[in-house]
């Protein structure tokens, strides 16, 4: 995928309330702009707000623009300043954002991830979100959060537990030859079809 499109991959942590705001976004632009080259990061630099380097400091020269604005402004401004920024980059190429464990989100981070679906119209962006349904009951922040905001604008892909032959080709896939029977059949028992456990 990272041939075809550029990738903006985040992915929010399981912290105490109180833990850095955007953080998933934050991580994944950071990381985004780490991986430019020098020419592809000045020509990005040049082509965005002074004002995101308080979001993504790696976006900026080592000065930070200054700026007294409300709270509530400031992040209605910066939002729209990533808006842009999303839209100028998919103009060049294709543009995946990824936001790992959303059940670990923080409020900021729902909430701007709402603000890029609902905004986004024609841009070349695909988001993709993970989440563990068995994290999820009635009274957590995201379920409401989902029947809120992924009714008309998304697609959901339950994805359920590997069986017995799909773990024996994981183990394949990740040995890189046939795998012994013995060895498929502790992994699929010990990992009960979890592809993360039986890695």
């Amino acid at each position: 995928i990272r041939d075809s499109a550029h990738v903006v991959w985040g992915r929010c942590m399981a912290l105490m309330e109180g833990g850095l705001p955007y953080g998933a976004f934050r991580d994944g632009f950071r990381t985004f702009v780490r991986s430019l080259d020098p020419d592809a990061r000045a020509e990005l630099q040049a082509h965005i707000s002074p004002e995101l380097v308080h979001f993504v400091p790696e976006l900026g020269d080592g000065t930070l623009a200054g700026g007294n604005r409300d709270r509530g402004d400031q992040q209605v401004r910066i939002f729209e300043l990533l808006l842009q920024s999303v839209g100028y980059v998919a103009e060049r190429r294709p543009l995946v954002i990824v936001i790992e464990d959303l059940h670990w989100a923080d409020r900021s981070t729902l909430t701007l991830l709402a603000f890029l679906i609902q905004s986004l119209s024609n841009e070349r962006v695909l988001i993709c979100s993970t989440y563990r349904s068995n994290e999820l009951d009635r009274s957590h922040p995201l379920s409401k959060w989902l029947a809120e905001h992924l009714r008309e604008r998304a697609g959901r892909i339950q994805l359920s537990r590997l069986n017995r032959s799909e773990t024996e080709e994981q183990i394949e896939f990740i040995l890189g030859s046939a795998a012994p029977c013995k060895l498929v059949r502790e992994i699929f028992a010990r990992s009960g079809g979890n592809p993360f456990f039986a890695e």
